[in-house]
């Protein structure tokens, strides 16, 4: 018998206890029915007795009342006639409370509560009835006896146990839970027996789950089974498969996220953590990290004679190497400018060495500017750096131009041949602008690049500000032409100013 056979029998057999349970329902309506019809029929015998009057049972006498003769004999007709709905006992009070009329002693009613109104001053109460030997539960019905001139004049008592009909209905009551009872205890041995036979293979499972929950990706299951626990065993198997397979991945994932984080930290350890201060300039400069492309870098060189040389570089590597590229290119420049050599020869020598160096195919673009701050100008030579070095004054924005060819390319006559240094002016006002290629080729969230042109007006309209507004006003219209996506390469943007 499959799994599914069994759960259906289990359930066949639960629905067999709550047709029980409604069947309990049912017979609780027909107590309910059976207690209505019951109230009616004693309520009209209450009417009945006190229909006359409490004239016509029993007239004072001196400070008390006595019954009139024959209602005692009236009273156990009426009680003759009453006792299959259950009446135990008639009797009659007078306003005083005191029994006057009664077919059986009265020894006292203690009431459980205020009792139930049942209509035209009738009432119903529930409590403790003792008569004699006689102590029990019982329910006591109740209605006002009155006078010639409508005033009260005692009550009318009926003294009811549960009829025969009653009892009977609380015997079925009682058979009903005993039979539940019993299929109850036979249902949960059946469901025992079920849960026996397949309870190793599902304890083999949890096991299963168990071992998963504690990062064991080993597991291995029995998928011979043809039947709802095979298939379980099977969806497990391929879930510990899919788990292997996404924590390999997220093992490799985790190494190139942390590759990344220390590619990210040795490219800031090339960066200057502090700006050189040069009396009438501003200098400043700004840079992002892209998710891939080449590793770009800058960097400010102080010289002697309070000169400031510039650097911007772009790499043909990425990661590790674009990165072992930068640190090599910065160390030999820094080498010979702090050594005293000019521009042009500072790159021609570092040139000399990056050739020996680095693999063929790769290669370092520079830009290089030389500030002399006595003399108000700029040395500035361009080595394979495709990206524009701007000079803006007066609203408007030149591009200087480089015919020098990438470091590393060429071990020395054709670089050497290729490189020029050309001078920048920079009276009062005049502000340079160095990038790199990955600044202004940002795409949209459609794909399409900022552009050189645009980013170009971008440079020449906010050139007149400080250079802190300057740089946060040029990214931040480029940030907001990139949307959600992430830069995809290095932007570095480096400025210097000539204050006026």
């Amino acid at each position: 018998m499959g799994f599914g056979m069994r759960l259906a029998l289990s359930a066949a057999l639960g629905m067999f206890a709550l047709l029980c349970v409604l069947f309990l329902i049912l017979q609780a309506m027909v107590v309910s029915s059976l207690r209505d019809v019951e109230d009616a029929g004693l309520a009209g015998t209450l009417r009945g007795v006190a229909s006359g009057g409490a004239e016509s049972w029993f007239v004072a006498k001196g400070k008390g009342f006595v019954g009139l003769r024959g209602s005692f004999r009236r009273l156990q007709g009426l009680l003759e006639g009453v006792k299959e709905q259950g009446v135990w006992n008639i009797f009659l009070r007078d306003p005083s409370g005191r029994v006057v009329l009664s077919v059986y002693k009265v020894d006292g009613f203690r009431a459980d509560g205020p009792g139930f109104r049942l209509g035209e001053g009738a009432a119903l109460f529930e409590g403790e009835y003792r008569s004699g030997k006689f102590t029990g539960r019982v329910r006591l019905y109740r209605r006002p006896l009155k006078d010639r001139e409508g005033r009260d004049a005692g009550d009318v008592n009926l003294v009811v146990k549960d009829s025969p009909a009653l009892r009977a209905a609380g015997r079925l009551r009682l058979a009903i839970f005993g039979f539940g009872a019993l299929a109850v205890v036979l249902l949960f041995l059946l469901v025992s027996g079920m849960a026996g036979s397949a309870a190793r293979p599902l304890r083999e499972l949890v096991s299963a789950v168990r071992r998963l929950n504690r990062g064991n990706l080993h597991y291995r299951a029995d998928t011979r089974r043809k039947d709802e626990i095979g298939d379980l065993a099977r969806a497990l198997q391929a879930m510990v498969e899919e788990l292997r397979s996404g924590a390999e991945a997220a093992e490799r994932l985790e190494a190139r996220e942390r590759e990344a984080e220390i590619l990210v930290e040795l490219q800031d350890a090339l960066l200057p953590r502090s700006f050189p201060e040069v009396e009438g300039f501003e200098l400043d400069a700004l840079h992002q990290h892209g998710v891939e492309g080449a590793a770009d870098f800058y960097d400010f060189i102080p010289l002697e004679g309070g000169g400031v040389a510039i650097v911007v570089a772009s790499t043909s590597g990425h990661g590790a190497l674009g990165s072992l590229l930068s640190g090599m290119t910065r160390s030999f420049l820094r080498a010979y400018l702090e050594c005293g050599r000019g521009a042009a020869e500072s790159l021609r020598l570092a040139n000399r060495h990056l050739a020996s160096a680095m693999r063929k195919g790769h290669y370092v673009t520079a830009q290089l500017a030389v500030l002399d701050p006595v003399a108000g100008e700029a040395r500035v030579c361009i080595a394979g750096h495709t990206a524009p070095f701007y000079a803006c004054r007066g609203g408007e924005i030149s591009v200087v131009h480089g015919e020098g060819l990438a470091l590393g390319l060429d071990s020395g006559p054709v670089f050497d041949s290729r490189l020029e240094e050309v001078v920048v002016e920079m009276p009062p006002g005049t502000r340079i602008v160095l990038t790199t290629c990955g600044t202004y080729e940002v795409p949209d969230p459609q794909g399409r690049p900022f552009g050189l042109p645009a980013f170009q007006d971008l440079v020449r309209r906010h050139a007149p500000k400080n250079s802190g507004a300057f740089l946060h006003l040029v990214f931040g219209a480029l940030d907001t032409h990139l949307g959600e996506r992430e830069r995809p390469a290095d932007a570095t943007l480096v400025t210097v100013k000539r204050m006026v």
